[in-house]
């Protein structure tokens, strides 16, 4: 598991929490083999091609949100993470919580945003 603290500016990744199913799970690929290192090239490139198909379908509302930098810093933070190196036999695993975790954090995003409009 792992915690961002508040004020941590490395959580650039809000960007992608309007649909994190497609996106991050696009960019982490849970079911690769744990003896592959995720490829930031490719990482990056399989994230910007879900986030562009996310943007034409709607489920994203923001074109902004498939910034390349954004997914960028986004393997950063799965770097540092330890999400992206091979080698672990739980890598698949930790790679899932992580992004069982950005679901529910978008859940609890998208209620905070509905209570707002209502105000």
């Amino acid at each position: 598991m792992w915690s961002v603290t508040p004020g941590d500016h490395s959580v650039v990744t809000v960007g992608l929490l309007g649909d994190p199913e497609g996106i991050l799970e696009a960019a982490l690929n849970p079911r690769q083999s744990p003896d592959q290192q995720l490829d930031e090239k490719q990482c990056i490139a399989n994230a910007l091609k879900e986030g562009r198909q996310a943007f034409l379908q709607r489920r994203i509302t923001s074109e902004a949100s498939i910034g390349k930098i954004l997914f960028q810093n986004g393997y950063k933070l799965a770097k540092n993470l330890g999400l992206a190196d091979a080698g672990d036999e739980n890598i698949g695993v930790r790679r899932s919580e992580v992004l069982r975790e950005f679901k529910d954090l978008s859940k609890r995003l998208e209620r905070v945003a509905a209570i707002a409009r209502r105000i």
